[in-house]
């Protein structure tokens, strides 16, 4: 069912929860573990899909509708709705919860993580 939700004056439509919807947010750079990490990336860019917008018009978009008042629940309330009735969301859950952990006898193979450096800014003057 299509669902509509309303911010800042201005009607969106629900992105349903699916394959390649999940694979759009990664392309936004938010990734499934992030949701509860990275709340507000996670629904700048879910917003982003909705409004067919970068990220960048996304946050824009959403910053004047909480200066204007405006919170962001109802995107985080479609969110919910979608995720809940996603099939797909339901299923990895479901995958996840199904496989076994690695015991502790077992070795698992060594993962090495490149640490990247981040910019920093300098103080003004």
């Amino acid at each position: 069912m299509e669902k509509i939700f309303k911010f800042n004056g201005k009607s969106y439509r629900a992105v349903p929860f699916n394959f390649n919807t999940i694979c759009d947010l990664e392309g936004y750079g938010v990734s499934l573990g992030d949701i509860s990490e990275k709340p507000v990336s996670t629904v700048r860019a879910y917003f982003a899909l909705c409004g067919h917008m970068s990220v960048d018009e996304a946050g824009a978009e959403l910053e004047a509708g909480i200066v204007n008042g405006e919170t962001m629940n109802a995107i985080m309330d479609v969110m919910q709705e979608q995720i809940a009735d996603s099939g797909f969301f339901h299923a990895i859950n479901k995958t996840a919860e199904e496989t076994p952990q690695e015991s502790e006898d077992e070795e698992a193979p060594e993962t090495v993580v490149a640490q990247v450096p981040r910019k920093t800014r300098k103080a003004k003057a």
